[in-house]
């Protein structure tokens, strides 16, 4: 390689290294436009109803109709978006199954 190469390798990285740090930079709210900080906030909104939906459901639902451990499910339910929709589909035994069969005619 020649002192031209050089210069040009050295030039693509220090590009390279400048694209890095404009990705790694952190936008503050004031910096997002306004639909940018509306999406932002529905997702939070979102995030938060179904936690606390997820957490209400638990926190009532007897141990006998949660499949699993109640504490492990309120801690799954912490992680974002997947957490609650996984404990709400998954998490909850339905009614049919904690229904007990009755007992045969005589």
């Amino acid at each position: 390689m020649g002192p031209s190469a050089d210069t040009a390798h050295d030039a693509r990285l220090e590009e390279i290294n400048e694209e890095r740090k404009a990705m790694a930079c952190k936008k503050k709210w004031s910096e997002l436009s306004r639909p940018q900080r509306r999406a932002l906030a529905a997702a939070a909104a979102l995030q938060f109803g179904l936690a606390g939906a997820a957490w209400w459901d638990l926190s009532r639902r007897p141990a006998a109709a949660v499949r699993g451990s109640k504490a492990v499910w309120a801690f799954v339910i912490g992680i974002n978006f997947v957490g609650p929709l996984a404990y709400l589909r998954f998490g909850r035994k339905q009614s049919a199954q904690l229904l007990e069969p009755a007992a045969p005619l005589p």
